[in-house]
């Protein structure tokens, strides 16, 4: 239907992600980053360490990447891989090389 303002909410994990933010740092810095500078959603990639951010277009990439650049300035270094989804059949494909931070 189009409803990217849904994935914010329907991202939110309160069953393992709250016990997890002491060992994901990353986790705890991102999570607020949902719902705004274009990114939709949140979450753990997995079991973690890995944290994924859902953003709401390509136009939309730059914006989010300035917003974990703040959100992440000064802390632990992470690697932020940018890529997009692909349908048929859903692929990964990395839109840019890795960009270090902090």
């Amino acid at each position: 239907a189009g409803r990217g303002d849904l994935l914010t909410v329907a991202m939110q994990d309160l069953v393992h992600q709250p016990y997890r933010r002491e060992v994901c740092p990353l986790l705890g810095q991102l999570l607020p980053l949902a719902g705004r500078s274009g990114i939709l959603g949140v979450a753990l990639s997995g079991a973690g360490p890995a944290v994924v951010l859902l953003v709401a277009s390509r136009e939309k990439a730059a914006e989010a990447q300035s917003g974990v650049r703040r959100a992440l300035e000064g802390g632990e270094p992470a690697e932020l891989l940018l890529c997009g989804l692909e349908a048929h059949p859903a692929t990964c494909a990395s839109l840019i090389s890795p960009v270090a931070t902090g």
